[in-house]
């Protein structure tokens, strides 16, 4: 079959395709126009009977009377007028039309003499579909003979209220829904069709520019790619395709790839000695990077242990630099402790010139009480020759001096104690001088002890003064070592980590050497297997 006759047969497909997605839409629209009909009735219904259902409640609450809310709800209902084609009507309990707001003209008439198309009662219809049932919508069909003679099927619904029992209803024609749904799928049908012109046109210009593009039959086109495939390259063809087709494309591809295959088998020589060379060269260098290799391990080697040395160098003058803070704080320590050993004998020597004056002076006031206690001596030796004398002469004067010689004799007694108690002081004036004059003594060796002692101290301090700038300067040397040792091993561990960074680079190149002489291997591999392709095509002249 020719693919003019296959894409013929492609358009009437989609054409049936068409049509039959177009009459499913036209059922679909059948169903949900009739669901809306459906709904919106029971929207008028339920909006004429919630109205009459909410009076009924007014007269059975007393808010209302009976008769009050009858009319009030005939009122409302009577005029709850909806569009020419929508109706609710509402009849009593005896099926009296109680509203019929587009024909008013029924009111007092009575339901059961309201026949359907076939003479029977509409309203003993519906009293029998509803019998006793309150509450609850029920759903029923009749006919109804129009003015030209023909017969409408109706769908009614209906419900007859729980308290007066008054049957509210309405309902919608099907030539109404008929008219509606024809309306829509006339239209409907016009666009299918105009589509399907639209469609098959397109498709007749789509086949007449493909078989343009193709420039001949798929067949040969395919026995043409098909050659080409299995290596059978031609640059020569019975016929010539048309200019700018597929045809020619793969006419041209076809020469093109022969004189591709001549110019491959002429490079695989020329590539193949080059891979060749670049083996060599990759031997050498090879070869190079394995001596240079070994050359940087042994570099990296004693560049290890000259920075494990520069460490304890580095090490060993922290420590000493350590060592001598601690010397250095210590004499500074010491030092302090001298100085204050000699503030404080420096004090006492203060306070033991102080004390040896007290004692000069108490020893001069002493010698001043012992010049005293002489006067008084001499004094009591006066007083004593006295009374004596006194006592001589009363013992002359007889009876007459007997009272005399008492008081006399009571004076030299006195006199007497009063040397007696002078040489007791006297006695204990001299020890009180012995004394202080040991303790000046003693003061004064103490005084020149404590001046001796500042003298050493104040040389001992100085010394340690000395001691402490020697450390100073030791702890000094010791940082700038530690520091050099320091720096001397971060230097080292550069030089280490770049060394390493050489030895990996040497790695790497000598891992790049491996690869690119594997590389050229493949490389060897693959120009084997290209020439072994390229030997599969057989150009045809």
């Amino acid at each position: 079959m020719k693919l003019k006759t296959q894409a013929y047969l492609l358009s009437g497909i989609i054409l049936i395709a068409l049509l039959a997605l177009t009459a499913t839409g036209l059922w679909t629209l059948r169903v949900a126009s009739n669901m809306d009909n459906k709904a919106r009735v029971t929207e008028l219904f339920k909006s004429a009977y919630s109205i009459l259902t909410e009076v009924e409640k007014m007269a059975i609450d007393g808010t209302l009377e009976e008769e009050q809310a009858k009319k009030l709800a005939t009122r409302l209902l009577r005029n709850n007028i909806y569009k020419d084609n929508e109706y609710v009507y509402v009849a009593d309990e005896h099926m009296t039309f109680i509203a019929t707001p587009l024909d008013p003209q029924l009111h007092g008439t009575s339901f059961n003499d309201f026949k359907d198309g076939d003479g029977n009662s509409v309203g003993q219809l519906i009293q029998r579909v509803l019998g006793n049932r309150t509450g609850q919508i029920i759903e029923y069909t009749w006919t109804q003979k129009l003015p030209d003679g023909t017969i409408e099927e109706k769908l009614s619904i209906a419900e007859k209220t729980p308290h007066w029992g008054w049957v509210v209803g309405t309902g919608i024609g099907f030539n109404e829904v008929n008219a509606r749904f024809w309306s829509t799928a006339q239209w409907q049908l016009f666009l299918c069709v105009v589509i399907a012109g639209l469609i098959l046109a397109s498709l007749i210009v789509s086949i007449k520019r493909m078989l343009a593009l193709l420039g001949g039959e798929p067949k040969d086109v395919r026995e043409a790619v098909q050659a080409v495939a299995q290596g059978r390259i031609q640059t020569s063809f019975e016929t010539q395709a048309t200019a700018g087709s597929i045809y020619q494309a793969v006419q041209q591809m076809s020469k093109s790839l022969a004189e591709l295959v001549s110019n491959l088998d002429a490079s695989m020589l020329a590539l193949r000695g080059e891979l060749q060379r670049v083996e060599d060269r990759a031997g050498s260098i090879a070869q190079l990077t394995e001596t240079q290799q070994q050359s940087t391990e042994m570099i990296a080697t004693a560049m290890t242990e000259m920075a494990s040395s520069a460490n304890n160098v580095a090490d060993s003058a922290s420590d000493t630099a350590r060592n001598t803070d601690e010397a250095d704080k210590q004499s500074q320590h010491t030092q302090q402790l001298i100085h204050n050993t000699v503030d404080n004998i420096q004090g006492l020597a203060g306070q033991l010139g102080t004390a040896s004056e007290a004692v000069a002076n108490l020893d001069n006031d002493v010698n001043n009480i012992a010049k005293v206690l002489d006067v008084i001596g001499d004094i009591a030796e006066q007083t004593n020759l006295l009374a004596l004398n006194a006592a001589t002469e009363a013992a002359r004067a007889g009876e007459q001096g007997r009272g005399f010689a008492v008081v006399a004799d009571e004076v030299r007694n006195l006199a007497g104690r009063t040397q007696s108690s002078t040489k007791e002081i006297q006695l204990m004036i001299n020890n009180l001088q012995e004394g202080s004059r040991n303790a000046i003594q003693t003061m004064e060796v103490c005084a020149a002890t404590s001046e001796s002692t500042v003298t050493e101290s104040q040389n001992a301090s100085e010394a340690l003064q000395q001691i402490v700038v020697a450390l100073e300067s030791i702890s000094s040397m010791s940082h700038q070592i530690a520091t050099a040792a320091a720096e001397q091993t971060q230097v080292s561990d550069d030089i280490s980590k770049r060394i390493n960074m050489i030895e990996e680079s040497g790695n790497q190149l000598s891992n790049v050497v491996t690869e690119s002489h594997n590389s050229t291997q493949s490389l060897a591999s693959l120009s084997n297997e290209l020439e072994a392709w390229v030997n599969r095509f057989e150009v045809k002249h």
